[in-house]
């Protein structure tokens, strides 16, 4: 279950708010002027699955990004590349 939240909302009631989300295992959408701007989830479903859950999964290793850059740097310098058919 989803609801949401304003930022006032949710700093009158903080402690309700965390309380529910953990025994309830819902959401809270946190909106400010009435735009959706973050979301309270349980801690064990924190990361979302799939590529968005790698977002600030390597922010601990700066020398990951690097070699990404590397990697992203040299295929842009490569071109098109023949992928094989599979038969």
């Amino acid at each position: 279950m989803t609801r949401s939240l304003s930022i006032a909302q949710l700093k009158a009631h903080l402690s309700e708010v965390v309380g529910e989300v953990q025994h309830t295992r819902s959401q809270i959408v946190i909106e400010k002027h009435g735009k959706p701007v973050a979301m309270l989830v349980p801690l064990a479903g924190a990361r979302p699955a799939g590529l968005l859950g790698l977002v600030g999964a390597f922010d601990d290793a700066p020398e990951f990004a690097d070699a990404l850059d590397l990697v992203v740097k040299g295929r842009r310098k490569e071109g098109r590349r023949k992928v094989p058919r599979l038969k």
